[in-house]
């Protein structure tokens, strides 16, 4: 059989292990949060980029009816 000890080192050695592994997902989940904010802002960069760039270069129909 076990002693009482060996049972609560154990019980004490796996909670720490379940805290760390629970620790590890709450970080990975902020991570891809993260990811999406940034992929979100990086494409409305780019729209404000491609609206720049065609309101400097406006298309010939835009030209011709001034829009």
């Amino acid at each position: 059989m076990f002693d009482p000890i060996t049972i609560s080192a154990a019980v004490a050695t796996a909670s720490t292990a379940f805290n760390g592994i629970k620790r590890a997902f709450a970080a990975g989940r902020d991570l891809e949060a993260m990811s999406q904010d940034l992929s979100r802002w990086m494409g409305a960069v780019s729209d404000v980029d491609n609206a720049h760039k065609s309101a400097k270069n406006p298309s010939m129909l835009r030209k011709v009816f001034g829009g």
